[in-house]
């Protein structure tokens, strides 16, 4: 007769623990440029989360870019408020297993006159 303790010594030492050295795989969304009023310094802007995967699954995905602060919203955008230049964002998964992989994309707040604005937004329509 056998234990149970016996049992599930003898199938944990004839399947090792799985080690995953394996980081996950991680795509950016495209860059995104975002035109505004030139009164403005800055501009709440929304964008696609990174796509990711992992064989044993992934534990967090974290946006970074200096001092801003990432929010969710929806099951699948983000949302921060971006001062006008190009800001580099750094997309950062990491697994069940502390492995980790990023990518990066760029958010570009371009500052316009109304005028070009409005003929951006017509042209985009035709």
């Amino acid at each position: 007769m056998f234990t149970t303790d016996v049992i599930v010594s003898e199938i944990s030492d004839f399947f090792p623990p799985l080690v995953d050295n394996q980081p996950p795989s991680i795509t950016c969304p495209p860059s995104n440029l975002v035109a505004v009023n030139n009164e403005v310094n800055s501009s709440q802007v929304q964008f696609s989360r990174a796509t990711v995967s992992d064989d044993c699954g992934i534990a967090t995905v974290q946006y970074t870019s200096g001092s801003l602060q990432f929010t969710e919203f929806g099951n699948k955008t983000m949302v921060s408020i971006f001062p006008l230049n190009t800001t580099v964002v750094t997309a950062t998964a990491t697994d069940k297993k502390g492995n980790q992989a990023m990518c990066q994309f760029t958010i570009t707040v371009e500052g316009q006159s109304l005028l070009s604005i409005h003929l951006n937004v017509n042209v985009l329509h035709l």
